[in-house]
């Protein structure tokens, strides 16, 4: 039964928005409706398109199985009616009065879910609510006609409800790969005709609704991509845990016992693929780790792409040297099609590579060291040293060293275990300091937070206090320190900063991956995160503002790696919140050289058509328990 309250619809006890299409019935069908006493002037149908001149109950029951196994809007109660959607002068032979021939050159009526306004014979498409349970939008959209190649928002609140069309409105389309994706964008990339919050509600309030779409995201959407809605950032992308969120509430990670951190700055993006089976992709940002430890910690396929791959126009971040856009996924198949085609529009169609030589780069601790702390040091993102007795690692090192021999096999390669610290100190860049943390430790707090002040920062301060009678902006206590230390970064610091960065990416590319044959394809493994829990009601400890320490991240930021994080297994521990055995992802990293991104989606297809990976669920567990 459907009743109408404006345009929401309650079919099979589930709410359902109305889209209106060009489209009204003036046919028999029409005449049908108008005849049938029902007081109901919406009629829920199905629309099937048919090729046949024979249509039974038997057909029907096969096209309701394939609707319900491939689409989670249509439901059953959208069966008052059934519409054929035919070739023209083909005339279908059916015993129901319930289903109607309609010729679809006409009509041009998608397959799927539909419903009929009995009185005018208009027809609308349908989306289906979904809720936001674990607070990772911060507003949904809905198609509009109001701004030309843009978007309306349909809901801005602490409760989102989300419209989620039909899949079955969206066939497979050669001009369009990507048809039918549904996608959240992280809410620091510009939506026409929507406002962009930069994780503050400060500055939603400062700024006006976008004119613009940034290009990455409208080469995804003329892809046939669907925009679902704006996910949460934290507060100006910065790094930042979900005790220290001031202007919403942080996103909730739904792995183990949904109490664990969703981790910074793609925290939305991260939860909502990580929550949701209804949401294929989300879109993120990442400057210093911020897609690769949320698809970690949340259990998702995440990319950080080559750097200067992706437009960075209409993206807010705190300097484009380091920022760039990825996403996020569950399956696979997902991940490669719509990561490959935001770095290349070709990649739908690219072959794959003959036979290559692969070299696995395995970076390990000092033999001394042993389970590490994996809030501390970054310690945990090197693999035990190999003389180390198995017996004493963690049990997510086991289970990442089951995908590491598989690798070997599979690429037919042995790894080769390496320090970084030792190798640098064994091939020094003259002019820079013997200890890695020395050399490149500092240049991602001094370029990040002297940048975030000159590109957006101060003139959102300046134009917030012109507004509100010199009143300062809401800041966070962390994010206004590590911009006051940005404050007094020298521009000689700065210099500093950037020749480091350029020795650094110079050695990377002549010491780690110009070791190499160029013909052979070079990966770089880490562990990226170990599934130990991490509470989000926990308080960080900031009597130190900044970890000026090396991080495996920085092949990312400072060398411009394609950096890929893939969810491998789960890891049982006791919660402290519900007193039972729960399970967090162990993952690791894949690193290539600069420019091989399709290299790395190819790898990470054949580990999972090799069973090295798999397809990941939505909620507390990644893995099937069936």
């Amino acid at each position: 039964m459907a009743t109408a309250a404006a345009t929401i619809l309650s079919i099979d006890q589930q709410q359902y928005l109305l889209y209106p299409t060009k489209v009204s019935l003036k046919s028999r069908l029409l005449k049908h409706l108008k005849a049938n006493k029902s007081d109901q002037d919406l009629i829920a149908i199905t629309a099937i398109s048919w090729n046949k001149s024979i249509f039974t109950k038997d057909d029907l029951e096969d096209v309701c199985h394939k609707y319900e196994n491939s689409d989670d809007v249509w439901a059953r109660g959208f069966l008052s009616l059934v519409i054929l959607l035919q070739p023209p002068k083909m005339k279908c032979t059916t015993s129901s009065r319930r289903i109607f021939s309609l010729d679809n050159s006409k009509a041009k009526l998608p397959a799927g879910p539909l419903i009929i306004e009995k009185a005018t014979g208009h027809i609308f498409t349908v989306a289906k609510l979904q809720s936001d349970t674990n607070a990772a939008f911060v507003s949904s959209i809905m198609p509009t006609t109001k701004v030309k190649g843009g978007f309306t928002e349909y809901c801005r609140s602490e409760e989102v409800l989300i419209p989620v069309p039909s899949r079955l409105y969206f066939p497979e389309n050669k001009k369009k790969p990507l048809n039918g994706v549904r996608v959240a964008v992280k809410d620091s990339i510009a939506l026409k005709g929507l406002r962009t919050s930069f994780g503050s509600k400060a500055w939603l309030d400062t700024y006006p609704a976008e004119l613009a779409t940034a290009p990455c995201i409208q080469k995804l959407v003329d892809a046939g991509a669907v925009i679902l809605g704006q996910v949460k950032t934290t507060e100006f992308a910065e790094g930042v845990d979900a005790a220290e969120w001031i202007h919403t509430v942080c996103p909730f990670n739904p792995r183990g016992d949904g109490q664990q951190e969703a981790s910074s700055s793609s925290s939305g993006s991260a939860a909502a693929t990580a929550a949701y089976e209804w949401l294929d992709v989300a879109v993120g940002t990442d400057t210093g780790g911020s897609i690769r430890h949320p698809a970690g910690i949340n259990g998702c396929y995440g990319q950080r792409p080559t750097h200067g791959r992706v437009d960075l126009a209409g993206v807010l971040g705190a300097t484009d040297l380091f920022n760039t856009v990825g996403i996020f996924a569950r399956d696979v198949k997902t991940f490669s099609k719509v990561g490959g085609y935001l770095v290349d529009e070709t990649s739908h169609v690219r072959v794959k590579p003959t036979e290559r030589k692969f070299n696995l780069l395995y970076p390990t601790r000092a033999p001394q060291t042993q389970n590490p702390d994996p809030h501390h040091g970054g310690q945990h993102r090197w693999f035990p040293h190999p003389e180390v007795d198995q017996s004493t690692w963690t049990e997510a090192e086991k289970q990442i060293e089951q995908t590491v021999a598989r690798m070997e096999k599979l690429f037919d390669c042995k790894r080769i275990p390496f320090n970084v610290n030792e190798l640098w100190r064994a091939t020094p860049v003259v002019g820079q300091p013997r200890s890695l943390d020395e050399a490149v430790g500092h240049i991602y707090s001094a370029v990040t937070t002297s940048s975030a002040l000159h590109t957006g920062i101060d003139e959102f301060v300046a134009e917030y206090k012109r507004e509100n009678g010199g009143r300062e902006p809401p800041i966070s206590d962390v994010v206004r320190a590590r911009l006051e230390h940005g404050r007094s970064v020298s521009p000689e610091e700065i210099a500093d900063a950037l020749q480091a960065m350029q020795a650094f990416r110079g050695w990377t590319e002549n010491t780690i991956f110009g070791s190499y044959d160029a013909d052979s394809t070079t990966i770089l493994i880490f562990p990226q995160t170990c599934g130990r829990p991490n509470y989000r009601d926990e308080v960080p400890d900031r009597s130190v503002l900044f970890n000026d320490t090396f991080s495996i991240y920085a092949f990312g930021y400072l060398v411009g790696c394609p950096d890929y994080t893939l969810p491998v297994a789960e890891v049982p521990y006791m919660s402290k919140v519900t007193g039972q055995t729960e399970y967090l992802p162990a993952s690791i990293s894949l690193i290539g050289r600069p420019g091989t991104d399709l290299e790395l989606f190819d790898v990470v297809e054949q580990l999972h058509q090799h069973g090295a990976l798999s397809d990941l669920k939505a909620g507390s567990r990644m893995f099937s328990q069936d």
